[in-house]
């Protein structure tokens, strides 16, 4: 993990289960390659969209996958390896920053404290459309509303009292009052948190999310 590669013909790349973190990425070098759908060649199984043939199916064995050739020539032979301080540790505890927003002030006081103060547990009902939280039950005096449009990482609290953060495959629209949105390092930190972990909230202002997002940028470029 964290490093680069070359894999000869023949050879086999296998991934065990998840020891620290949820999701492992892979990338060639000149990339995959695919037909684009609405601009992406990533694949929405939910939605039968993109992937490598169009028809958002799974790979099946047997199915190839293109890679395209780099416009630098081959690169096979290019060791490169992450620094081990800019790897995530997914053991160390969650803290998700959050802009409060939409209709925060609409959930009660105990509600709100709450929110940022007690300890949520990633539910087993995750996908990459959203996450549920569990914990104690957030009050919003909000009873219906009508259904607005749902950013990356908006976190949406149904009747039950249990907030939902959306991801990628998130819906369009949503009729929900939400408690705010998380930072997009927060929703990608969530993203790698598996079913029972604990992660905690916390309200952050638009300048310190902004100054993070640059910090992260800086560093990864």
């Amino acid at each position: 993990m964290w490093r680069s590669v070359r894999v000869g013909k023949g050879e086999r790349i296998m991934f065990g289960t998840p020891v620290k973190g949820l999701r492992a990425y892979l990338a060639v070098a000149g990339g995959f390659s695919a037909d684009p759908v609405l601009g992406s060649v990533a694949c929405v199984v939910r939605e039968q969209l993109g992937g490598f043939n169009g028809q958002g199916q799974r790979l099946a064995e047997g199915d190839e996958l293109t890679i395209t050739t780099p416009s630098h020539g081959t690169s096979g032979s290019i060791q490169a390896e992450a620094p081990e301080q800019e790897r995530p540790d997914y053991a160390a505890p969650a803290i998700l920053n959050l802009l409060p927003g939409a209709q925060v002030a609409d959930f009660i006081g105990r509600s709100l404290f709450e929110a940022f103060n007690a300890e949520w547990w990633v539910d087993d009902r995750a996908d990459r459309m959203g996450v549920r939280l569990t914990g104690p039950p957030l009050h919003c005096r909000t009873a219906s509303m009508v259904s607005e449009g749902i950013s990356l990482g908006a976190m949406q609290v149904p009747s039950d009292g249990q907030p939902i953060a959306l991801l990628n495959d998130r819906q369009t629209i949503g009729g929900y009052p939400r408690l705010g949105n998380l930072t997009p390092l927060a929703a990608s930190r969530l993203a790698q948190c598996q079913p029972g972990q604990s992660v905690r909230l916390r309200a952050v202002g638009a300048e310190i999310a902004l100054w993070e997002h640059r910090q992260f940028i800086s560093r990864v470029r």
